[in-house]
């Protein structure tokens, strides 16, 4: 199978499928999106917000896992990716986060014309839109600024099921100094809060790129999707003078090989984890209009030099900063947490009475079904963001961050995250409560009968640096994800302290005294300094939040994609996800994600594809 178009998207996901949708609005354009998975959307896990982690355990996650951590206790972390028509964006759990306007200002700071708070906001209006009921505002106390909202098909909810303990996590959290925030949906997250989702306010189910973006335009004539194409590589021509030009995309189906072709551009939103290793692989044939001479041609790629001629694959562009890496900004990043679980005293209880009681699940199902409530109908999170001095011991931890000479990752980025130390506005650390059991390393299992609540600190912005690397020139393979969790004592401490903390919250406040039954974990392992020390690095896990491994920065940083998200030193090709994200942002990523592939198809910007597109029309 060949065929052509004007722009052929990797990855149907997050991102890929706002640029799809975008495009086409030109029905002059023709676009391509290959995705690897199925289209799961209308199953009642994609859709049903509370059946959200059984895609963790499907053919609907990619199954991606770390090497060991040496830091960890060689501990091997689990890194879920969705996979299907929406990517992360179908298997997450809906939680829409905005980071700080300072964050966003931040990649100015690193030469990226363009990019900066006010340009977010433009593009989390464009793709969000609020649906607080005036009931629910006035209950929570809100106080929503809508101008930071439009009428975009992300809708911002709040959750239809409460439980009976909300209210007691904004008590416990102000009996220790942190407060209320009331309008953390706007980004400016410091303080206590409810979770907002991105739930349909009328169905109650889940909203993706693949119900918003999709499936509103799956009937253009001019939008091809082909699900179940596992993209080997992209096709690069290089008969000619000047720089490699991304033609088009070869991919599989079945055991068989295709080559769709790209008159325009080759957009890579393949994520986090595969757009590296797609670069890494990808090539070019001397005859790329014969499928033939594509199955027997040598493989080339891009990325660093090193890596490639491991495999046998030749380098046509050296990009150091591909998949990188721990002596540059451009590695592989995750929000990394540490699990803590609380026995629920009756009558309180949580998602687990489902497990334990099939009549209740069937009743949940029921009242769901049939008028869009109960506990299937939302993922209710609660939120604490601390700055580093909500701490006990962070002012000093930040005056030796501040201090310390980082050796060869001391750069640009080092130097925007130790001013952020020092700044309360900027949060260290995310609490998050979620109202289901968590397996951990002293209890696999939860006990038949009982309720559970898990919660976890989250260190928002680590300075460690990883990798994502081929180990294979199989593109079945997985790649090499190394974390480089833990490997400084500062993330290290902050995450401990921040562990100490939510305890505390959880078993020394007035305000949990009769939620609580018990502490399940870390327990009895953590009466000791040493013993809690040994539970953190053995226990620890990702937040599902990778990026970075393909940065936008200057090629001389190390950089991957310029400010256009064009990948340097290659014609045609782009990069649209995750990926580029020069820093690990304080938010959960869907909304940026969102953000950014909005900006990067809006025909009103430079930066557009669709601008692009105009100039090679006019020759210019």
């Amino acid at each position: 199978m060949t065929a052509t178009f004007d722009y052929v998207i990797i990855g149907g996901g997050t991102a890929g499928l706002v640029v799809a949708a975008r495009l086409t609005e030109d029905e002059s354009v023709r676009v391509c999106v290959l995705e690897a998975g199925e289209d799961v959307t209308h199953t009642d896990e994609a859709s049903i917000p509370g059946m959200a982690p059984k895609l963790w355990e499907q053919s609907t996650n990619w199954g991606f896992s770390s090497t060991p951590q040496k830091h960890s206790d060689n501990a091997v972390l689990q890194v879920p990716r969705g996979k299907g028509l929406g990517g992360s964006s179908m298997a997450n759990l809906m939680q829409l986060i905005r980071a700080p306007a300072k964050e966003y200002d931040a990649f100015e700071k690193l030469g990226l014309k363009g990019w900066n708070s006010s340009e977010f906001l433009k593009y989390f209006i464009k793709s969000q839109s609020l649906s607080y009921t005036p009931e629910s505002t006035r209950k929570l106390g809100l106080k929503p600024d809508e101008k930071q909202f439009g009428n975009g098909p992300i809708v911002n909810t709040l959750p239809r099921y409460k439980s009976s303990y909300d209210n007691k996590w904004i008590e416990a959290l102000e009996e220790n100094g942190i407060s209320y925030n009331r309008n953390a949906m706007g980004g400016e997250t410091i303080g206590s809060w409810f979770t907002n989702l991105s739930i349909h306010p009328e169905t109650a189910k889940r909203i993706s790129s693949a119900t918003a973006y999709y499936e509103p335009n799956k009937h253009r004539k001019n939008l091809t999707v082909i699900v179940g194409a596992h993209v080997s590589r992209i096709q690069l021509n290089t008969s000619s003078p000047g720089n490699p030009v991304a033609e088009g995309v070869e991919y599989q189906t079945n055991g068989e090989k295709h080559l769709v072709f790209a008159a325009k551009e080759v957009v890579l939103a393949a994520g986090a984890i595969q757009t590296p290793q797609i670069l890494e692989l990808s090539g070019n044939t001397i005859q790329v209009r014969l499928l033939a001479a594509l199955l027997n041609d040598a493989m080339k790629g891009i990325g660093r030099k090193a890596i490639l001629d491991q495999y046998g694959i030749a380098t046509v562009v050296d990009l150091p900063g591909v998949g990188e890496n721990l002596l540059s900004s451009h590695s592989f990043k995750d929000h990394l947490g540490i699990i803590a679980v609380y026995e629920l005293e009756p009558p309180h209880e949580s998602f687990d009475v489902m497990q334990s009681d099939p009549s209740r699940a069937v009743a949940e199902y029921q009242k769901f079904v049939e008028k869009q409530e109960g506990m299937l109908s939302s993922i209710p999170t609660l939120y604490g963001f601390i700055p580093l001095s909500k701490l006990d011991g962070g002012e000093s931890l930040r005056d030796h961050a501040i201090k310390q000479e980082w050796g060869k990752i001391q750069d640009a980025v080092v130097k925007i995250q130790q001013e952020w130390l020092s700044d309360d506005t900027v949060p260290q650390i995310e609490f998050a409560a979620i109202p289901f059991f968590w397996p951990s390393i002293v209890k696999p299992q939860r006990d038949e009968g009982k309720s559970y609540l898990s919660a976890s600190p989250v260190l928002l912005h680590p300075f460690s640096r990883g990798s994502v690397h081929i180990t294979s020139t199989d593109p079945f393979t997985h790649p090499s994800i190394d974390l480089s969790a833990l490997d400084n004592e500062f993330d290290f401490q902050v995450l401990l302290k921040g562990l100490k903390l939510i305890r505390k919250v959880f078993t020394e406040t007035k305000a949990f005294g009769d939620v609580i039954a018990k502490e399940v974990a870390p327990g009895s392992m953590g009466d000791t300094d040493e013993g809690l020390e040994k539970y953190m690095r053995s226990g620890l896990m990702t937040i599902f939040h990778p990026m970075g491994t393909a940065a936008m920065m200057k090629r001389e940083d190390r950089g991957v994609v310029d400010e256009r998200m064009r990948v340097y030193g290659v014609d045609r090709l782009r990069i649209v996800d995750a990926s580029i994200l020069p820093f690990q942002v304080g938010a959960h990523l869907q909304a940026t994600v969102y953000a950014l592939a909005e900006k990067a198809s809006d025909n009103s910007t430079s930066f557009s594809l669709l601008v692009d597109m105009k100039l090679h029309h006019t020759g210019c």
